[in-house]
């Protein structure tokens, strides 16, 4: 399972990302209403290239998420008045608007669109990237064993060993500023750790439901079964009598 779905799963993970609305244009241009601040429902449709029905279909779902991020539907007067402000020319009796940031939320939640998923997968490297220490405040490897290296920073084998030798990382000779420097760059481990750790436990919960979900439909198959013996039982002593 990709990294990127557990923005799917997760309300708390998407709420920590939510204000991060600079993906949006990294992604595609997002167009607005003349009033430079929202969009309606055909226009997120556009944006993510499904049908409309698909973002209806999310706001029935997930409305009470939605409305947080700032969506909301007016009517009356209040559609007459955004009306003249905005230059919107729509022939509705209700029109519903998305800021920004409820454009994000909705990438968050929509599964079967591909410029959805690249908003999801731009978020978690947005996020990564803003607990990355820069490649210059980042001390060195000291006494690690030779092995693979899958990118910056120390990784699970790196930090096992770590633990158990702690005198391998920071030399006795290391101290002054530098150790303050080193002193950052773990915070920035850990953040990064607990990032992944919020990942992996929203796709652990996640399997669960999909194993709940087999186990009923095992016990539906299973019922089926016994359905269709006692089914044909009945039609074989029919056809006996019948003879």
């Amino acid at each position: 399972m990709p990294p990127e779905v557990a923005l799917l799963e997760s309300r708390a993970l998407r709420a920590s990302v939510s204000t991060r609305t600079e993906v949006l244009d990294r992604v595609k241009a997002l167009s607005l209403l003349p009033d430079d601040i929202h969009v309606t429902t055909r226009m997120v449709a556009d944006y993510y290239e499904v049908g409309i029905e698909a973002i209806q279909s999310l706001i029935k779902e997930h409305r009470d998420e939605l409305a947080d991020t700032g969506y909301r539907v007016i009517a009356g007067q209040e559609l007459m008045s955004f009306k003249n402000i905005s230059g919107v020319h729509a022939r509705t009796p209700s029109l519903a608007l998305f800021p920004r940031r409820a454009v994000l939320y909705v990438g968050m939640l929509l599964r079967d669109s591909e410029v959805a998923r690249r908003v999801r997968t731009y978020l978690l490297d947005t996020e990564a990237a803003a607990g990355r220490p820069e490649p210059e405040v980042a001390p060195p490897y000291w006494g690690l064993p030779p092995g693979r290296r899958l990118g910056p920073g120390p990784h699970w084998d790196e930090h096992e060993y770590l633990q158990a030798h702690p005198e391998a990382y920071v030399p006795e000779q290391y101290t002054g500023p530098d150790q303050a420097r080193l002193a950052d760059w773990t915070r920035s481990v850990d953040r990064r750790l607990d990032a992944h750790g919020r990942v992996i436990g929203a796709m652990s919960e996640q399997l669960c439901r999909v194993g709940d979900d087999v186990r009923e439909i095992r016990s539906d198959v299973s019922a089926m079964s016994q359905d269709m013996s006692e089914l044909r039982q009945g039609m074989a002593q029919l056809n006996r009598r019948r003879r």
